[in-house]
């Protein structure tokens, strides 16, 4: 069970040379580099503002989501209600209430449209981060050590 790292960490001793740092008994060298550019030499970030946000239903009012009378919770579970009309002691949170504009960016919690992300544009980011800037191209040869 004691082998590979688990040996040294076992007898707290430091390799020489960790595994994956890179040496290797193969030599490589290349040749004839060439660099071609595909005309993409600078990125376009996403620009413009998002959707507002939907309006889902209509908001209700805090006796609206009071327990219902008679309601038995159990423990441990998280029911959709609050415990009372007082939101400051339904909330649990000593800071209910604060002041919470002066870190939140502007328009952050009324749904209005916002400035896009730069880095989005669509599913999986911007689509200029996928196109191909640079063509490499090289001769590659490697020769094996004699490890004799």
């Amino acid at each position: 069970m004691f082998i590979d790292y688990r040996a040294f960490d076992r007898h707290n001793e430091t390799p020489v040379y960790e595994f994956g740092f890179g040496l290797s008994y193969t030599t490589f060298s290349f040749s004839n580099i060439q660099i071609q550019s595909n005309g993409h030499t600078t990125y376009k970030p996403n620009t413009g503002m998002s959707q507002p946000a939907p309006v889902l239903g209509t908001p209700g009012t805090a006796a609206q989501a009071l327990f219902p009378a008679g309601f038995n919770a159990l423990k441990a579970f998280i029911y959709p209600f609050i415990n009372s009309t007082n939101l400051a002691i339904a909330s649990g949170d000593s800071t209910y209430g604060m002041n919470a504009s002066s870190y939140l960016p502007p328009h952050a919690q009324d749904g209005s449209p916002q400035p896009a992300v730069p880095a989005g544009g669509a599913p999986g980011g911007n689509p200029r981060l996928w196109d191909v800037m640079f063509t490499g191209t090289f001769t590659y040869i490697s020769s094996i050590a004699n490890l004799y």
